[in-house]
């Protein structure tokens, strides 16, 4: 492209970059375009038309999707269980907890906007990770798979998810995650291997 947004190889503008002129559509141009166009995914519950969320701008509804959309395609996606769950083993989160000095006594409290993995046997299981990083990686992987095979995950599925998360509890305190973090032990090994035969 050249300074005024024209494509040198098929004479086609495909980003506006002037204000005065009507907004575009970013174009791929396989004679000129040297990489593959991003992709940006948003969710669909995160658009805030309507809402206004006090000392923050006001940027959902179509304005922001019309000015991203001049430089990349957007792909609006269901953000389902994307906060709830862990981009690593798809389990759930919880929120993270920290010490805090409450009407003159140290007090476990909630940190909104980090999450901990409630799945012992994940490898996030001790570590921190910010809420909002881990639900767009999440938003990320339920685009991709939407794009690629037509269908969320079964994770971010509302149809699936609830079969996928029977198995879990809701019990996510510390004594509980501890007393799952020890594998049950089996009949076998609780009663010891059968003698192999000529042996005593």
């Amino acid at each position: 492209l050249d300074e005024q947004g024209w494509c040198v190889g098929c004479k086609q503008h495909h980003v506006a970059h002037d204000p005065s002129r009507p907004p575009r559509y970013a174009k791929y141009c396989p004679k000129a375009q040297d990489r593959v166009l991003p992709i940006l995914a948003i969710g669909a519950a995160g658009t805030c038309v309507g809402s206004r969320i006090g000392g923050h701008q006001r940027r959902g509804g179509g304005r922001m999707r019309q000015e991203h959309r001049q430089h990349c395609p957007i792909a609006i996606t269901d953000e389902f269980r994307s906060s709830r769950t862990c981009h690593r083993c798809f389990g759930p989160v919880r929120l993270a907890r920290a010490r805090r000095i409450v009407k003159g006594k140290i007090a476990w409290v909630s940190v909104h906007g980090a999450v901990q993995c409630c799945n012992p046997h994940c490898s996030r299981r001790h570590s921190i990770q910010g809420r909002d990083g881990n639900a767009s990686i999440n938003i990320g992987i339920a685009c991709s798979s939407r794009l690629l095979e037509g269908a969320s995950i079964p994770p971010f599925n509302p149809r699936l998810s609830r079969v996928v998360h029977t198995t879990t509890t809701n019990n996510t305190s510390s004594s509980a995650l501890d007393t799952k973090s020890t594998p049950p032990t089996s009949d076998l090994h609780a009663r010891g291997a059968p003698a192999a035969a000529g042996q005593t």
